[in-house]
Parts: structure tokens; C-alpha cells; sequence
């Protein structure tokens, strides 16, 4: 089901659709290519494509995106499943980025977002930040997140 909200007269928040993708793929090749993540994600369109369009396909995930005068500007990627340690019903931020003009509108996302998990059933939601973004996991703080570990990751 696709809902629309719209908070302001100009941003609109909504479920993505399939039209989305290609601006989709867009800001995830910009996330990417600004992050560490560069290193470990690399930068296949096709495969951007592939992750985007499984993710609207699937019930356990949802895909939600700012819009601003008819043009994408944000968005963000969760997913739900089951935790394998507790066997609770969780959700996992996969992607969350707004263009740099447009970073005031991300809190309604994040709420979208959480109040997708929750009626997914999820018992939380936990957030991923770039190591070398410490001003997202400050936000998060503020926010009443907390942080629980670091991954690092290995080239082969």
C-alpha cells in the first residue's frame, strides 16, 4: 500500500515506487562514493538497481522518500526480520540519505521509518553511521538511540 504525507507545502513523503529507482541509485552512488563505504560497497549501478527493486518487492522492507517539486531529495531503506540471538521481531536501517540542501527533512523519514518498524511488529530499530560521519551518531544520541558497537570491515 502507498501512503502519502504531506508535511510541508513543498516536501512530500511517501512510499517509494518503482519509478523512483533511478533517483534512487543515484543518491545511493552518492552516499556511497562520500563514505568509507567506497571502499567495501564499490559502485555497480546494476547492482544498486537489483537491491533497490528486491527491497520493493519484499514485505519484510520498506523504502520510503522525500519529494520536492516533483523530484526525489531523500530517502530511506529498512528492513525487518528476525534477530537470530533473541528470536525478536527487529529492523535495521539499510540506507538513509537526503541531498545536502534538503538535510532538515530526514527527521520525517526517520519517523516514517520508525513507525514502519513498529507496525511491523519490530521490538527496536538500530541505525548504522558511517565511522567517519561522528555527527550522525551524535544526532542519533539526541535522539535517544544508543550505541551498542562498531563493525569493521577487511578488504580481501
Amino acid at each position: 500500500m502507498t501512503t502519502t504525507l504531506a508535511v510541508s507545502p513543498d516536501i512530500v513523503y511517501r512510499q517509494a515506487t518503482e519509478d523512483d529507482t533511478s533517483a534512487l541509485v543515484w543518491m545511493l552512488r552518492e552516499f556511497v562514493t562520500s563514505t568509507k563505504y567506497r571502499k567495501f560497497v564499490g559502485d555497480s549501478p546494476e547492482a544498486l538497481n537489483g537491491f533497490l527493486q528486491s527491497l520493493m518487492t519484499n514485505d519484510s522492507a520498506a523504502i520510503f522518500v522525500a519529494e520536492r517539486d516533483a523530484r526525489v531529495v531523500g530517502m530511506i531503506g529498512v528492513l525487518g526480520y528476525v534477530h537470530p540471538m533473541s528470536g525478536e521481531t527487529v529492523a535495521g536501517e539499510l540506507f538513509w540519505w537526503l541531498d545536502p540542501e534538503h538535510r532538515g527533512a530526514g527527521g520525517w523519514l526517520l519517523r516514517r521509518a520508525e513507525s514502519w518498524a513498529r507496525g511491523y511488529g519490530a521490538k527496536s530499530l538500530q541505525m548504522i553511521a558511517p565511522f567517519d560521519k561522528p555527527h550522525i551518531g551524535e544526532m542519533y544520541r539526541r535522539l535517544g538511540y544508543e550505541p551498542v558497537e562498531v563493525a569493521w570491515h577487511l578488504k580481501f
